[in-house]
């Protein structure tokens, strides 16, 4: 697990964190204290207070612009939304619409309008400037939990009680999908780049969805208790799930992997997440108040003294701790250490100098991953004095079957030395089964191979073929073409 490199306390539970488009950060508490904070630092930039008590976390009750200017929060009794101008505190519009009480709030990326949504199951959207209503979204026929966008603004998404979840095109003002990919409730969303989607139901199973067909890309494994909150590198390298129990779970998406269930522990309720791209880093708050950051890539200055050092043994070791570091420069660097050593292990086993190999592995050999490699290597090797014998004395059958045995045999030059004459030969006894009176010659040639599962279906087919074409030059000079053109 990493360490944080911020951590500042502020009494009471975090609401909300957002990444603003300055250097700061917003943080919401559960009484609507409202901080600006310097990313680098937490430094206090400034803030206010709303006076808006929240009893709950999961779902988005505050919402903020991206510019910070302007801000959505549900009434401390849920039975309304409001959106704030942050600057002059004041109120600028109320939804109190809902038959119910409203459940979470959203601001588009683009900050060009608010959306209140509501246990009734309807979203309205309100024009931020004018604080009026512009439009409705297609309703759900419950509660709403969670309302997430796409990272350019063209797409919003909903999550219901009602187990489906609707994606609507903003650009176009039209509904894309009404989704029932889950057989619970859907509580949480999160967009990811390349047009994907991420959903958790109510019994924490996580899956991938395309926008465009409407598909499960991936359903995710791993996921042992609440998710609470999600959030994803701007690259859209990674996601991050935060759980009631205090863990976090990463993700790389291109394989849709679990890297680690426990990335993070902390001993409390995770109550907000961010992502900030400019510093890379993972922005935790607390149901106790804590506020942490964590560089992703933590460790990457210290891998470069490793590397220098070649003490590879803590290199692994801080790959375990931080397994985000296997997709930077310096893992592509390590990994071809290795294999360059592996290649050279293998080229002084195959001379016959054990003990030179051994001394190649020698800051490999405790790491146990690469450890069972290099026995198995090692384990190997043992016999390839008989393999270079039987290829030598051309018996090939039996050096083929070692090859089956020991796969490792195929990297070494001498098998790609048989391998070469096989089919320099193989190519010259076509040329002799393709000639009526060559059959036998060709045979003759082959003759070394018998017995080799792996060439003798060749060999058999290429008899065959000969077969045929002796007939079909018969059939041509008897003019019998029925038999020319079967």
């Amino acid at each position: 697990m990493i360490k944080p490199i911020k951590h500042i306390n502020l009494n009471e539970p975090i609401a909300r964190i957002q990444v603003l488009n300055d250097d700061s950060i917003v943080v919401v508490d559960s009484n609507t204290t409202i901080r600006y904070l310097k990313k680098s630092t937490l430094d206090l930039l400034a803030g206010f207070k709303a006076k808006i008590v929240h009893q709950r976390y999961k779902s988005k009750v505050v919402e903020f612009s991206p510019d910070g200017i302007f801000f959505a929060s549900l009434s401390s009794n849920c039975r309304e939304s409001r959106l704030y101008n942050a600057k002059t505190k004041k109120l600028i519009a109320r939804v109190n619409r809902h038959h119910g009480e409203a459940s979470c709030v959203g601001i588009d990326p683009n900050g060009k309008n608010m959306f209140s949504c509501g246990d009734d199951g309807k979203i309205f959207a309100l024009d931020i400037k004018s604080g009026k209503l512009a439009f409705t979204l297609p309703a759900h026929i419950d509660t709403v939990n969670d309302i997430a966008f796409s990272r350019n603004g063209q797409w919003v998404a909903t999550a219901s009680y009602d187990r489906k979840i609707s994606i609507f095109n903003l650009l176009t003002m039209t509904p894309k999908h009404k989704l029932k990919v889950h057989s619970y409730p859907v509580m949480k969303l999160q967009f990811l780049s390349r047009h994907r989607l991420c959903s958790i139901d109510k019994q924490n199973r996580g899956v991938i969805l395309s926008i465009h067909t409407a598909k499960v890309i991936k359903k995710l494994e791993g996921i042992h208790d609440e998710v609470v909150q999600m959030a994803t590198t701007d690259d859209g390298k990674f996601l991050f799930l935060a759980t009631k129990l205090g863990y976090i779970l990463v993700y790389e998406l291109e394989h849709y992997e679990l890297l680690s269930r426990s990335y993070i522990k902390l001993n409390t309720s995770i109550t907000a997440l961010a992502f900030d791209n400019v510093y890379q880093s993972l922005i935790i708050g607390t149901s106790k108040g804590d506020i942490f950051i964590y560089d992703i890539y933590n460790g990457v200055k210290e891998l470069k003294g490793l590397l220098a050092r070649r003490d590879y043994v803590n290199i692994e070791k801080s790959f375990e701790d931080n397994p985000i570091l296997k997709y930077t420069k310096i893992y592509e660097v390590f990994e071809s250490v290795w294999i360059k050593t592996l290649r050279n292990a293998k080229v002084h086993l195959e001379r016959g100098e054990r003990e030179k190999a051994i001394e190649a592995f020698k800051d490999f050999k405790n790491i146990p991953f690469k450890s069972a490699i290099i026995q198995k290597v090692l384990k190997d090797y043992e016999e390839y004095d008989k393999f270079v014998l039987y290829t030598k004395e051309g018996r090939l059958p039996l050096a083929y079957s070692m090859v089956n045995t020991h796969p490792i045999y195929k990297e070494t030059h001498l098998f790609k030395q048989i391998e070469t004459q096989w089919r320099k030969k193989f190519t010259l006894a076509r040329k002799y089964a393709l000639d009526p009176r060559g059959a036998d010659k060709a045979r003759e040639i082959l003759k070394p191979y018998r017995g080799i599962s792996e060439k003798t279906k060749f060999i058999q087919e290429l008899l065959s073929q000969g077969e045929v074409y002796k007939r079909f030059k018969i059939s041509m000079g008897k003019k019998d073409f029925k038999i020319v053109f079967e």
